[in-house]
């Protein structure tokens, strides 16, 4: 509740707090976004950062150093990609750089790979989204699940060896944790079953 900020992208940008408290978020600002560090104890604006090449930004995530942020970027021709800056200089690096739509990056614990949800698989041409992780080490994308349904909003367990996200594969959407490189799927939830069915 406070005039500071313009408005938020509900139900579509995910928010993150690092382990020196420090929130990361977006809002609108004028005709753009623009990506805040707040301090959670003194509600202190800690960096704003805006970038003149992209519109609109969603969904920032902390790496374990607490020192980068990794999000989805669009870019005034409407291409969505992975972005890091590095909040004590500001310098952004562009990840991904393609017409793909990629979107909800996290980062793994041990700071080497990004997960994150595209439609760059056979079945993102009929709107499809599935899941894949950036080796930044390698600067290489594998899948991680692919098929005709929607996987999102991935999030790691602390240990780094399980994943777990929410999909539509059962015709609803559960949350489902992925073992390993994917071969283990497990539903963790379970919806009623679809109309019709």
């Amino acid at each position: 509740r406070t005039s500071d900020f313009e408005s938020f992208h509900l139900l579509s940008s995910k928010i993150d707090v690092n382990q020196k408290g420090e929130l990361a978020f977006v809002s609108k600002s004028g005709a753009c976004d623009v990506l805040y560090v707040i301090d959670v104890a003194t509600k202190e604006k800690l960096k704003e950062f805006d970038f003149s090449d992209l519109v609109a930004l969603f969904s920032p995530n902390w790496c374990p150093d607490d020192r980068r942020l990794v999000f989805t970027g669009i870019s005034y021709a409407g291409r969505s990609d992975l972005y890091v800056v590095d909040v004590e200089t500001g310098k952004l690096e562009r990840l991904t750089n393609d017409f793909y739509d990629d979107r909800d990056p996290v980062w793994s614990p041990d700071g080497n790979s990004i997960a994150f949800s595209s439609d760059r698989s056979y079945h993102g041409e009929n709107g499809f989204m599935n899941l894949f992780v950036y080796n930044l080490r390698r600067g290489s994308i594998q899948y991680l699940t692919v098929g005709p349904h929607n996987d999102y909003a991935p999030s790691w367990s602390p240990s780094g060896e399980e994943l777990a996200f929410s999909s539509d594969r059962d015709g609803s959407f559960n949350i489902w944790l992925l073992h390993g490189t994917g071969a283990d799927l497990q539903e963790l939830t379970q919806g009623d079953p679809p109309l019709g069915s």
